[in-house]
């Protein structure tokens, strides 16, 4: 895979790091603002580990507020829209 790996996400368990995964931008994700890699980097995770996430409460330490600004998004279409749909099967 060729781009920066200037990405990671990790599965904690008790507030112990179970796994760090690091991963390649495509060529147009590198195009991405840093909020938008950062919900992209998230939306990655919750997709790749939905079978230990579901029912299970878990914590996302992020420092951006880049959740909060996509959940208060009046009108989210095309992109935003699925990631948000993603993520509320977490809620």
């Amino acid at each position: 895979m060729e781009g920066s790996t200037d990405s990671y996400y990790f599965l904690a368990s008790h507030m112990h790091v179970m796994l760090l995964r690091q991963f390649a931008w495509s060529k147009h994700q590198r195009n991405y603002n840093v909020t938008r890699k950062e919900l992209l980097a998230f939306v990655t995770f919750a997709k790749k580990f939905r079978q230990y996430l579901l029912g299970s409460r878990f914590l996302v330490r992020t420092d951006h507020a880049a959740l909060q600004r996509l959940k208060k998004t009046p009108e989210p279409i095309g992109q935003q829209a699925r990631w948000l749909q993603t993520l509320e099967e977490f809620q």
